[in-house]
Order: C-alpha cells, then sequence, then structure tokens
C-alpha cells in the first residue's frame, strides 16, 4: 500500500495556490493543529491573504475523556469543530448515539468553547441521520442525500472517505456563500452522498458545459435533494445566487 503522507507547511510553500486557500480541513491533535496555525499565519500575512476558515477534526486517539480539556482549550482557534458523532461520544466515554436527540445533547457540550468569531460553530457528522449543525443562534439537522432506502437513486456501497469528502466540501460552500452553514451542509451532504455510492472517488466526466458526478449534474442532484427535503427551507435559485453575489 502506498504510505500515508502528511502535508505540512512546505508542502504548501510549493504551491502558492495551496498557501492562499481560503479554507483548510485539519485532521490532527491539538498541539499539532495550534502548530500548523502559528507558522501559516505569518506566510500567509506576507501575501497580504485574509485568515483562511479553519475545520478541525480531531484524530480518533485524542478522542477520550483523558484529552478532552486539551481539545477544548484550542477551539477559540478554529471556526468550525467537525467530528463524527462517535468520536464526539467518546470525549465523554459515551457510545456512538443513534438517535437525534443525543447526538444534539452530545454535540451541544463544545458549544461554549466556540468562541473564534461569529461565524463559528459546530457540525456533527452523524451517518444515516444526516449531519447536525450547531451555533450560538441556531440547531439544524440536514437530512443525509441516500436517507430513504426506497428511493430509485438509493445506492449505499462504502463508507471510505465520506468524511473527508463532507468536510472540503463543506468547507469550500461555507467560504464562498460568505460563512454560510446551509450552503455547507448542502455540499458537504451532496459530496460525501456521491462517495458513498461506489468503491473509490466517485467518477467525474465532461457533458458538454456540464460535469457529470457518478452519471448526474451538480444542479440535477442540488435539485433532488432539496425537493425531498422542503424542510430545509432552502431553493436551488437561493444557492446558487448566494455564491454568485458572495465576494470573498
Amino acid at each position: 500500500m502506498t504510505p500515508k503522507l502528511r502535508i505540512d507547511i512546505p508542502d504548501l510553500l510549493k504551491y502558492e495556490h495551496m498557501l492562499r486557500s481560503k479554507s483548510y480541513h485539519l485532521i490532527c491533535s491539538p498541539e499539532r493543529c495550534t502548530e500548523v496555525l502559528n507558522n501559516l499565519k505569518p506566510l500567509r500575512l506576507q501575501k497580504g491573504d485574509a485568515e483562511p476558515v479553519v475545520v478541525w477534526e480531531p484524530i480518533p486517539d485524542d478522542c477520550n475523556p483523558a484529552h478532552l480539556a486539551r481539545c477544548v482549550n484550542i477551539l477559540d482557534q478554529v471556526d468550525v469543530l467537525s467530528p463524527n458523532a462517535a468520536e464526539c461520544a467518546a470525549f465523554f466515554n459515551e457510545n456512538e448515539p443513534t438517535d437525534k436527540e443525543n447526538c444534539e445533547r452530545i454535540g451541544s457540550k463544545f458549544l461554549q468553547y466556540m468562541t473564534k468569531n461569529e461565524h463559528s460553530g459546530i457540525v456533527l457528522r452523524c451517518g444515516s441521520l444526516g449531519c447536525l449543525c450547531l451555533t450560538q443562534k441556531s440547531k439544524k439537522w440536514f437530512p443525509a442525500y441516500h436517507s430513504d432506502p426506497n428511493a430509485t437513486d438509493y445506492k449505499v456501497i462504502d463508507p471510505t472517505g465520506c468524511g473527508n469528502s463532507f468536510v472540503g466540501a463543506f468547507a469550500a460552500a461555507y467560504v464562498l456563500g460568505g460563512f454560510n452553514f446551509d450552503l455547507g451542509c448542502v455540499f458537504g451532504t451532496l459530496a460525501s452522498g456521491l462517495c458513498i455510492q461506489l468503491h473509490g472517488v466517485p467518477n467525474v466526466e465532461k457533458h458538454g458545459d456540464d460535469e457529470l458526478w457518478n452519471g448526474v449534474s451538480l444542479e440535477d442532484l442540488l435539485n433532488i435533494y432539496l425537493k425531498r427535503n422542503p424542510s430545509l427551507g432552502i431553493t436551488n435559485d437561493h444557492i446558487i445566487d448566494t455564491i454568485r453575489n458572495f465576494h470573498y
């Protein structure tokens, strides 16, 4: 197997577009998170870049009561905390919650520490339940894309990589939408929904001016998801307009 590759600051220096990214997904210990951010800040200041959005995902080995204090102590440095439900519960020596009530109870324990700015929050990834977005002002559930086994396009094959796919898409859309959690959670859900449909990465192909992901255009995926979940109160036009009107 190909050995794991840990991306570090020297790697970002080789590729200026990576150094100037508007968001970063960090999966690491709290100490390493702080180290990366401290080293990154002066390099970005030299380029005149704004502070990036940071989504932090603690590594599983740190998700236990013994390391809880270490982890919450750095939450004022990150914009979004995004563990999965099992990891979040493990901080309190609990089993993975399988219902929304307990997901909300566990996730809300971290809210008081999310003080970096007014846009800070928690996005808890809860498997088949979808994802839970928690901020100081709101609480909102976003159903998983493949939440109905009776749907004609229901296809759950392999969850490998779904978490990373979710967070990467979330971070990009969150920034494009002007720190918009709704936008981030919708696109994170679409990305993980594509990833779970097959072994390996999703298939992408050009079809005229469109890109087809596993044979479906992004616009169609978005339409399908939003029509299935009208309670979200989000329209396709609203999402497109939000992205077009935002200037970073």
